[in-house]
């Protein structure tokens, strides 16, 4: 199995595992259910969990975590360093 599906299967069981019993921590109130959200950083962009699971609606967002360095000229270089994937189910 590659890394790549290694961590979409990872993040699916996740999000699946994660609506049976949630963290006191990660969950909010929200309309009489909880919102369940888990952070996953990876080295790039991966797929989250879309859709219904156990009367959960799911989905993710992938930002990119960038290092900036200010150049002698006075401008802004930056590079994306690694991603973070945020999962919620509501």
């Amino acid at each position: 199995m590659t890394t790549k599906a290694l961590i979409i299967a990872a993040t699916a069981a996740a999000a699946i595992v994660g609506l049976a019993a949630p963290d006191a921590a990660e969950a909010k109130r929200s309309r009489g259910k909880d919102v369940i959200e888990k952070h996953y950083i990876t080295d790039g962009p991966v797929k989250g969990f879309s859709g219904f699971a156990g009367g959960y609606y799911c989905d993710y967002r992938r930002v990119p975590n960038r290092k900036c360095t200010l150049l002698p000229n006075g401008q802004e270089k930056c590079v994306i360093v690694n991603w973070t994937l945020t999962q919620a189910c509501y």
